[in-house]
């Protein structure tokens, strides 16, 4: 059962990467991915999709040899033939078919639920960046006591833990609050969703933002907390069976 639903999820990504319609919403121009190359769009986004974990040459030898099915990892194109591919592809083409991988996923895999809500933990860090001066200066850059400045970002999640998911995921600068970065995914809620919140998100107009979107949160407030009345009444929770 498993290795079918399996099936059925790659063939639903592959449909969706050999698309044209895909192809032409995520090229930056219309006459990007015409030709016949070596490295076409689809090609492209699954070799991005492949979680790269050395350096991009041996990464992109190791993925032609499982493309074309040789014994011997060959030489078939450059890391300066892949970048200059990425520059004609649009970021939002990784957006779009994360979001239509989730939602097939919640439609036809049967999700794990806690007493019948969908569980989504909202958590954000900093990253260091490739020192180049365009990065440091969209993102922002960390000044340490010793040493030049660091390009850094901060990014954030909506992340399901129950079903090992990520559902939204942004990368801003570093000067973006974490607080801003979670009311962006809080337009992905809806009311079968319980949102979980750490110590470091609790605010009234965030709460209200998830209510907005009919949805619920648990948060993690220090008993510290000065104002007495912090805790919002927002009723009992519409428990249905246990998944």
């Amino acid at each position: 059962m498993l290795s079918k639903t399996c099936a059925n999820l790659i063939e639903f990504v592959q449909k969706i990467i050999f698309s044209q319609d895909f192809v032409n919403r995520n090229r930056k121009h219309s006459s990007d991915f015409t030709r016949d190359r070596k490295l076409p769009f689809s090609a492209l986004i699954l070799y991005f999709c492949n979680f790269i974990k050395s350096t991009y040459q041996p990464e992109l030898n190791k993925f032609w040899k499982i493309l074309s099915g040789t014994v011997v990892a060959r030489h078939v194109v450059s890391k300066a033939a892949l970048c200059k591919a990425g520059k004609k592809l649009e970021h939002e083409a990784f957006v779009e078919l994360n979001t239509e991988t989730v939602t097939y996923f919640n439609e036809h895999c049967s999700p794990l639920t806690w007493n019948g809500f969908f569980l989504k933990a909202v958590d954000g860090s900093t990253v260091k960046l490739p020192d180049f001066p365009e990065f440091a200066e969209h993102f922002g850059a960390w000044h340490p006591r010793l040493g030049e400045p660091v390009p850094m970002a901060r990014i954030s999640q909506l992340f399901d833990p129950l079903n090992k998911i990520t559902h939204h995921a942004l990368i801003a600068p570093k000067s973006c609050g974490e607080r801003g970065l979670a009311a962006t995914h809080f337009q992905h809620l809806n009311e079968k969703d319980l949102v979980l919140l750490d110590r470091g998100y609790p605010a009234f107009w965030l709460f209200k933002l998830i209510l907005f979107h009919r949805a619920a949160f648990c948060a993690r407030i220090s008993c510290k907390i000065s104002s007495p009345n912090f805790i919002m009444n927002v009723g009992p929770l519409k428990r249905t069976t246990k998944s």
